[in-house]
Parts: C-alpha cells; sequence; structure tokens
C-alpha cells in the first residue's frame, strides 16, 4: 500500500484520500430534520420524520421503530434497494437510543440525486446528519466510508463509480464515535463487502485506513452540526500510516 498510496488517480486524489463534501441541513422544510449531502458527485437527500406515535405491528412496546425507504433516480432494480434499505437500518436501529421513546416511530427517507460511487456510505453519513439535526437521541455518531479492492496488494478509499467497477471487491465499512454508550468492537458499527479480497493482509490494512477516514468524516459531521449551516469541506486526507 505505501508504494500504491504515492500514485495518483484521475481526479487527483492519492490512494488514502477521500473527497471533499458539501452539506447544507434543512433542506427539507417538511422533515423533522434533513439535509442535501455530496460527496464529490455522489449527490443525496435524506430527510428524518418523528419521533410520531407508532400503528399497528410498528408499535413496539419497549423501543422506537426504526424505517428507512431509499428513493432512487432511475435505473435501480428493486432488490438492490430493498437490500441496501436493510443495512441501513441495521446500523440506525442500533445508532439510535430507541428504548428513551418506546412506542414511536421514527423514519429516514433517501433521495438518490446523483451516483458517483460511495453511495451507500453517503446515504449513512446523509441520515446521521438528518437525525441529530432532528435532534434525534443516538447513542453515537455514525460515519461511514467505502473501500474498493484492486490488485493484491491495493485498494482505494471513497471511490468514484468508475473506480468501483474497475475494482474486484468493494467494502462499505462504518464506525461509531463519541456517544453516550461504549461502541463494540473498536467501534466497528457496520461492514457490508461484494466481490473477494484475495490478501487478508490488505483487507486489515483496509480497516485500518477507513478507521482513520471516517474519524475525518466524523470531524466534518461534527463541525456542520455545530454550525447549523451550509459547509463546504476541503478534500478530506492526512491520513498518515
Amino acid at each position: 500500500m505505501s508504494e500504491f498510496a504515492s500514485l495518483g488517480r484521475r481526479d487527483g486524489r492519492k490512494a488514502y484520500e477521500i473527497r471533499g463534501f458539501r452539506c447544507e441541513l434543512g433542506y427539507l422544510e417538511r422533515a423533522d430534520g434533513s439535509c442535501r449531502l455530496e460527496q464529490g458527485k455522489t449527490q443525496v437527500v435524506a430527510g428524518v420524520y418523528g419521533p410520531l406515535e407508532a400503528r399497528g405491528r410498528n408499535e413496539l412496546p419497549d423501543k422506537t421503530f426504526v424505517d428507512v425507504s431509499i428513493r432512487p433516480c432511475q435505473g435501480y432494480a428493486a432488490d438492490y434497494l430493498r437490500l441496501r434499505e436493510r443495512e441501513l437500518k441495521e446500523i440506525f436501529v442500533a445508532t439510535i437510543a430507541a428504548e428513551l421513546q418506546p412506542r414511536s416511530c421514527v423514519s429516514l427517507v433517501i433521495q438518490i440525486i446523483e451516483n458517483d460511487g460511495s453511495l451507500k456510505a453517503a446515504m449513512i453519513n446523509a441520515c446521521m446528519l438528518s437525525l441529530l439535526s432532528a435532534g434525534i437521541p443516538c447513542n453515537w455518531i455514525a460515519s461511514s466510508c467505502t473501500v474498493s479492492y484492486h490488485s493484491k496488494d491495493t485498494f482505494l478509499l471513497d471511490p468514484t463509480l468508475v473506480e468501483e467497477l474497475e475494482g474486484h471487491a468493494t467494502a462499505v465499512i462504518s464506525y461509531g464515535f463519541e456517544g453516550p454508550k461504549p461502541v463494540p468492537s473498536h467501534n466497528l458499527i457496520g461492514l457490508s463487502c461484494s466481490g473477494f479480497v484475495s490478501s487478508k493482509d490488505i483487507y486489515f490494512s483496509s480497516l485500518s485506513y477507513s478507521q482513520e477516514a471516517c474519524k475525518k468524516v466524523y470531524e466534518f459531521i461534527q463541525l456542520v452540526t455545530k454550525r447549523s449551516q451550509t459547509i463546504d469541506g476541503e478534500q478530506l486526507s492526512g491520513i498518515d500510516h
């Protein structure tokens, strides 16, 4: 990785650098919390509705029911969307302090505007920003990063869509930072991988780099929520290994 890290990518980044962010909180007028997040050319809008009174089978006597819905721009298979909804729900069922408001419902709605890679990570980061915007109590702050695995000893953080298609495996890794509850498994709260990573060493190396990248994303989330306004984030690098 050390040799490859110095090589440039099409957009000028090094292998371990993630793209710049732009975030606008309160983007949706009728949502309780929302944001528009741009991560490079990937753009999503997330809205949070609730907590509202849960009804029917969504009413849980000891915790909040969490619902996730993804609305695509076009061209996404239903199976792909349902899988992503389930994956995001798992992360935010754990992230939201659900026991504080039993018999209630929180709905997360994500609109895909443009996909230029690392889409699932962008959706997770946008949902987290929207939850904080809505004032929903959370156990920790979730942040996410994508890793694209290429040759036997190389990987790229925050890949573009072209870089994802050129790779032979992709992982989306999510970490939790600083909350009222301890985060399990060294801050790791979500990990999904498609494809086959041929080298165990490069896999564990990518986990280390991705955790540093997620920390940068977490710092950006903190900055946005403290200022409660539109923020442009410069290209996030500074991951020293």
